[in-house]
């Protein structure tokens, strides 16, 4: 029996849906139903930003016919038809009234900030644009009852479709911030392996406190932050700290929530329970990003305090002006004119503007804006500090060098004979051994949680793993070897050391030495960003060693041994002593860093978490899209400046104009038009085109190289 689809909403059937659709998935079978049910629907932020984008829907629906029928109007002042006398043009009037009505109803009350408070309420930007607004219906209202007379019910209701239009944006970046928190949150495990004595139970995790023991098997996450009791093996610990490859950890060490038991298993004592987490201490600093101003509105609001008072007076005065003399309704209506022809739109529109143009251009070049805050901080930003592990580097690494004991061994049957061992193992360095080799899986397979891996390859018993396996298995290192490998350690280099039994005896054969990938012009952006005076860093998880070793082959400072705190330490640091900063970062780990950065930005194939902490999200491998973006953004500045310094030059000469009644009502509103105007097209103007001098992007195997073979 077929299931008729209904109406999410009133339960009404839908047109043109079959049985073939999800029950689960809404319906509705109107645009009045879809609204009220996004209204309704939701609570929290989440609800706010559904009602903000139905009311913005009926108010644009309203506005539109608005503009329609305004154009119909001002064909009466371009033809002189008599439109304006006659019944069908009075009609035009007042149907414009009726339109423009839900509009202000609709949109007024959201420039209205409940939670601000005395002279902060009274001195912002939003308060500005609604006396103007509310200036320009009230004039056209009294226009409208008088039967003649401009009217301005177009521009009100465009105004206040606009700034809807970022408010709308503003509550949805809000609410997808909040969501990134929460599946931050989600991450971690709800339930816990309690160990009590010789039992174990399963406990919901926020039951657990501090000093009781909690058994994380392999493969599992830590729900609570804590210290190895029992136990050791191989954690992957890239979602805290973003280092790029496991580490052994061993009783007494420190293992964050949110860690991976790659191998082994491990009884944890608590240190930190639900609430206390780095995890939970991660998704509070992007809360506490959502409630940061842009400089753009701390601009406009400083603008609007001081400005607005202005205006006010001035209306003010030439009523009392006029009224003394007698005229006081050509005092009232002077006075709606100062305030008509105040109207911010440079700060209120046009700005917007020029940004959203920015934002389109942006997107061409592979960059998506998710805050327009950037074109603002971005050209002054001289300091740049970078994530290594899935930022700087992919996330696979390559095997760089072998070095063999026996000079007269074959290097490529050694490599291949540990690519059958490697072949059964799922761990990074394993991996990146195997490469694209398909070699037969061993006979045996055994796991050293922490250490490596064994089995039996070709007959013979081998391992592979790093130096504690060697020395377990009774492997003899030659002195060579030896020498090689503490060098290798301390140049930071991740090295898989190939032991097997022998006539000769059980031995170290080979050393296999890997390195992580750069992605393409990362060396480019680097050295490009220095000649042109900016700071740049590298903030990573990895060991002092590696971070020194990285430093070395990038020629830039690199930092290592840092959790999530210390990187949004470090950022707010910069920040402080050298201005503006930008931090790129793509992991959980980078949360913070990217809240507290002035500019921030990630990758396409970063975590919801890093994403949805960004500013702007690069779509595309090529790094260098980072000056691209600093270009676009110093043009867009441009505009923005001019933008200001034309709505400071134009408000005074045509507030004095409004005021002594110079500028008639028609002229105000061409006034007005050509403002706007050429506000407009200065934001639209295109940026001239920016790039890399049209180089040829670099293979993404430029940094792998074949692997280079020695012997000791």
């Amino acid at each position: 029996m077929s299931r008729e689809t209904t109406c999410t909403h009133c339960g009404l059937p839908v047109p043109g849906s079959g049985d073939k659709d999800d029950p689960r998935t809404t319906h509705f079978c109107c645009l009045g139903c879809r609204l009220a049910w996004q209204v309704a629907g939701a609570d929290g932020e989440e609800g706010q930003a559904r009602w903000v984008h139905a009311r913005f829907l009926l108010a644009a629906l309203f506005s539109v016919a608005v503009m329609m029928i305004s154009l119909i109007l001002y064909s009466e002042e371009i033809f002189d038809s008599g439109l304006e006398a006659s019944a069908l043009g009075q009609l035009f009037r007042w149907a414009l009234l009726m339109l423009s009505a839900p509009v202000l109803l609709l949109l007024a009350p959201s420039l209205v900030d409940p939670s601000s408070h005395g002279w902060r309420r009274l001195a912002s930007l939003d308060l500005w644009i609604l006396v103007a607004v509310g200036a320009a219906w009230i004039l056209s209202f009294v226009r409208v009852l008088i039967g003649s007379g401009a009217l301005y019910f177009e521009s009100a209701s465009m105004v206040l479709v606009l700034v809807t239009l970022g408010r709308y944006l503003d509550a949805r970046a809000k609410v997808r911030v909040g969501e990134a928190a929460g599946a931050l949150r989600k991450l971690l495990p709800e339930t816990a392996q309690w160990v009590t004595g010789e039992s174990v139970q399963a406990v919901p995790v926020d039951q657990i406190r501090p000093g009781q023991v909690v058994r994380v098997a392999a493969g599992e996450r830590a729900p609570v932050d804590g210290h190895i009791h029992r136990g050791q093996a191989a954690c992957d610990l890239s979602a805290v700290n973003g280092e790029s490859e496991p580490r052994s950890l061993g009783p007494g060490d420190p293992v964050p929530a949110g860690a991976v038991v790659v191998d082994g298993s491990l009884d944890l004592q608590v240190t930190a329970g639900t609430g206390h987490r780095l995890l939970d201490r991660v998704a509070e600093s992007l809360q506490e990003a959502r409630s940061r101003r842009t400089p753009s509105m701390r601009t406009a609001d400083h603008l609007a305090g001081v400005l607005l008072p202005a205006v006010l007076a001035l209306a003010a005065a030439v009523v009392v002006w006029q009224g003394t003399q007698g005229h006081w309704d050509t005092g009232i209506v002077r006075a709606l004119a100062v305030l008509l022809v105040s109207c911010p739109c440079s700060l209120g529109i046009a700005t917007p503007l020029a940004t959203w143009s920015s934002i389109g251009e942006a997107l061409r070049h592979g960059v998506l804006i998710r805050d327009a805050g950037v074109f603002e901080i971005l050209p002054k930003v001289r300091t740049f500090l970078f994530d290594k592990t899935g930022t700087l580097t992919m996330n696979r690494r390559s095997l760089e060098e072998v070095i063999l004991e026996d000079p007269g061994a074959d290097p490529e049957g050694i490599r291949d004979f540990a690519a059958g061992l490697a072949a059964a193992s799922s761990h990074p360095a394993s991996r990146a051994l195997a490469g694209d080799h398909a070699p037969a899986l061993p006979d045996a397979f055994q796991t050293f949680p922490g250490r490596g891996i064994g089995g039996r390859v070709e007959g013979q018993e081998a391992w592979l793993g790093n130096r504690r396996l060697m020395e377990e298995q009774g492997l003899a290192l030659s002195p060579t070897l030896e020498a090689k490998w503490r060098q290798a350690e301390e140049a930071g280099r991740s090295v898989l050391a190939l032991g097997r039994q022998s006539s000769a005896g059980n031995r170290v054969e080979a050393l296999f030495l890997l390195q992580e990938s750069l992605r393409p012009n990362t060396a480019e952006l680097l050295a490009q960003l220095q000649q042109d005076g900016a700071s740049c860093s590298i903030l990573t998880g990895d060991t002092a060693a590696a971070a020194g070793r990285l430093g070395e082959r990038l020629q830039v400072p690199v930092q290592g041994n840092l959790m999530p705190q210390d990187k949004e330490r470090l950022v707010a640091q910069k920040s402080a002593d050298q201005g503006p900063v930008l931090f790129l970062g793509d992991g959980v780990n980078d949360g913070p860093a990217l809240a507290r950065a002035d500019v921030s930005a990630s990758l396409g194939g970063a975590t919801e978490v890093a994403r949805a902490a960004a500013d702007m999200i690069f779509l595309s491998e090529d790094l260098l899209v980072v000056l691209e973006m600093q270009e676009l953004a110093r043009n867009t500045r441009r505009r923005i400046r001019f933008n200001l310094a034309w709505a400071l030059s134009y408000n005074p000469l045509f507030l004095y104009l409004a005021s002594t009644g110079r500028l008639s009502p028609v002229a105000c509103a061409v006034a007005m038009a050509l403002s706007s105007l050429i506000v407009v097209l200065v934001s639209l103007a295109r940026s001239p085109a920016t790039g890399t001098g049209g180089q040829e992007e670099e293979s993404a195997w430029k940094h792998t190289s074949t692997p280079s073979y020695s012997a000791s």
